[in-house]
């Protein structure tokens, strides 16, 4: 068995010290991981983050480039957002060559995954541990190494059960920032048909795949893995000025089955990769 681990981003300074998170981040799951498949999201000037990058490649890295060029041909609408997480993440799913195929961030140390220890019909999250900016900036050599040996020292994210969460009923999350680390057996993933393609803004998409865990697979359950989180801070996600959300009531509340055709994540686009 294997596993693939899926990542995307741009190269937009996002959060603050951009690079460094996501130098540390590549190189933990080139190291801890089968496959790592990095999709670049319309960077500016089509200069992929990958290339600002401080890597040890392996050649187990795939870099997937979704340029300006190929988005005005799949669907022009979509240039006015700057990145759509949801197409970025089926992207790499689809392309994924693993038994077992994780979905995380450009700022995610994940331990390696024991694929003994997961079922195949269930769909996992992790409850992440925050590392602060001050550590990350101030570490260099064997950081991820150093996070464990103290990870009594960072806040691990909350666990929900099954309580009011953000003023709404939200069963499915299960953690704070589900999305950090999300795993399914490909075979899961294909009957989910990844994420919601039609989720182009910000919001529950995360805990919409949790849902969807639920719908095609045996439920979902929070995986006991080292995962730690970079902090950073946060933007809103703006078109036209104004910040746009998808509905918790249409993907989450009220959603009973994928929309996602049979080609979801672009599968017969030529995308632009190299293996790094």
């Amino acid at each position: 068995m294997s596993t693939t681990i899926v990542v995307t981003s741009r190269n937009d300074g996002y959060g603050g010290n951009l690079e460094l998170r996501g130098s540390h981040a590549l190189n933990t799951m080139i190291e801890k991981y089968d496959e790592v498949i990095y999709v670049d999201w319309n960077s500016p000037n089509d200069d992929s983050l990958i290339n600002n990058l401080t890597l040890k490649g392996k050649g187990n890295l795939r870099h997937i480039q979704v340029k300006k060029s190929d988005i005005e041909k799949i669907n022009p609408n979509l240039l006015e957002l700057p990145i759509v997480e949801v197409l970025g993440r089926n992207i790499g799913i689809r392309r994924a060559k693993s038994d077992w195929i994780v979905s995380s961030n450009i700022d995610i140390m994940p331990d390696a995954l024991d694929e003994e220890k997961v079922d195949k019909n269930t769909f996992y999250t992790v409850a992440r541990v925050n590392v602060p900016v001050s550590f990350f900036q101030s570490v260099d050599k064997d950081f991820f190494s150093y996070c464990k040996r103290n990870i009594t020292k960072f806040e691990q994210a909350h666990i929900i059960q099954n309580e009011e969460w953000a003023g709404q009923y939200n069963p499915w999350s299960l953690v704070v920032c589900c999305g950090d680390y999300q795993l399914a057996h490909k075979s899961l993933w294909y009957k989910m048909k990844g994420f919601e393609e039609s989720m182009i803004y910000r919001d529950c998409a995360d805990t919409n795949v949790m849902k969807k865990g639920t719908i095609y697979g045996d439920g979902s359950q929070i995986l006991d893995l080292d995962v730690f989180h970079l902090d950073h801070s946060g933007h809103e996600l703006k078109v036209g000025g104004k910040p746009k959300f998808n509905s918790w009531d249409d993907y989450v509340v009220n959603f009973e089955s994928t929309e996602n055709t049979d080609e979801w994540g672009f599968v017969d686009y030529d995308f632009y990769e190299e293996v790094i």
